[in-house]
């Protein structure tokens, strides 16, 4: 029993270690070759994502209301209905980044396991909208691109967030032999604009 207990108040104490490290990190996070599990609050905001390290299935993510003390709809979030998750945004995530204007995020995904696709997600309504996908770009050239280098897969990243100027980048690249990449197509997007309408639950 003492040894259970022991074992239980290591991985708790690990786990809160990790969570506070990661809080510290920078507002981006991306995963190429390296899964960076658990806790990345948002500083100054009331949520935080919880990163699944799930291989081979991908890197899956969560958000959690983590204090209650912010502003959030009561019909959305509550005590006991902290956590969420949507299969479109969550799964096999390349990147994410916290939009420094508000309770927002950005989620970059893989078309292996995920969609593809980036989403902007506003926390506090818990509502997303995908803001940039492969079938936004000239699919001419998506052809040409994937034929020319035999691609195997693409996905979509938050490449970076300029707070100077407001933005956040977004890229897709094609995915082709020996783990090389090749970004395709670019859409910059201003920061503070949530998602218009539904897709969460």
């Amino acid at each position: 029993m003492k040894t259970t207990t022991f074992f239980i108040t290591a991985w708790l104490i690990a786990l809160s270690a990790c969570g506070a490290a990661l809080a510290a990190s920078p507002g981006r996070v991306t995963f190429d070759g390296k899964c960076l599990g658990g806790l990345h609050d948002q500083p100054g905001q009331i949520f935080t994502v919880f990163v699944f390290c799930d291989p081979p299935l991908g890197t899956n993510i969560g958000v959690i209301l983590k204090d209650l003390s912010g502003e959030f709809d009561s019909k959305k979030w509550w005590p006991t209905n902290r956590f969420w998750q949507d299969h479109a945004w969550a799964a096999d995530v390349t990147s994410f980044a916290w939009d420094p204007s508000g309770p927002g995020l950005f989620v970059g995904t893989s078309s292996t396991y995920g969609t593809g696709a980036v989403y902007r997600l506003d926390l506090s309504k818990r509502t997303y909208e995908p803001v940039f996908r492969i079938d936004d770009l000239d699919q001419s050239l998506v052809a040409r691109e994937r034929s020319a280098l035999k691609a195997e897969s693409h996905d979509a990243i938050v490449e970076s967030v300029d707070t100077a100027k407001r933005t956040v980048t977004l890229a897709i690249r094609m995915w082709y032999g020996d783990g090389q990449t090749k970004v395709i197509g670019r859409k910059v997007l201003p920061l503070g604009r949530g998602p218009r309408s539904g897709g969460g639950r």
